[in-house]
């Protein structure tokens, strides 16, 4: 049945769920979010994502830019300057703002199934690494 009355922000923002087709970004991405949008949604099955996970994946996506922008922040950041407090005082600032990010974004991974750990159980974990040999560097 459908609803009365004037559609609330959110339900418009959802995308719905086309069956064999993966969903499209939602507009409030930036296009570097909507790029990792696009590239997880390609490694999953078209229905991996219903519309109930969408709001994870938004955030998944906006976590994942931000922890790469601190990134380039913490690489540009001149290791020489870490003798004065200050500097050094900012660039801990720096780590810490990355570490929560990076924490972020494996709870969201965990929580839709996007981790290696959830493809596998302990046993086939183990059967996989023992099967997988290493390549001798002569054979490059």
């Amino acid at each position: 049945m459908a609803k009365r009355g004037k559609k609330s922000a959110a339900s418009l923002a959802v995308v719905p769920v086309v069956p064999g087709k993966r969903p499209e970004p939602p507009a409030e991405l930036t296009e570097a979010q909507a790029e990792v949008w696009r590239a997880v949604v390609q490694t999953k099955p078209a229905d991996w994502f219903t519309d109930d996970s969408h709001p994870l994946l938004v955030a998944y996506c906006k976590h994942v830019v931000t922890a790469r922008q601190l990134g380039a922040a913490i690489d540009a950041f001149s290791t020489a300057l870490l003798t004065d407090d200050e500097h050094v005082k900012r660039y801990d600032k720096l780590l810490a703002m990355r570490e929560r990010e990076t924490r972020a974004v494996l709870a969201l991974a965990r929580s839709m199934r996007l981790t290696q750990q959830s493809r596998y159980d302990a046993k086939r974990a183990n059967t996989a690494a023992s099967q997988t040999q290493a390549r001798k560097p002569w054979e490059a």
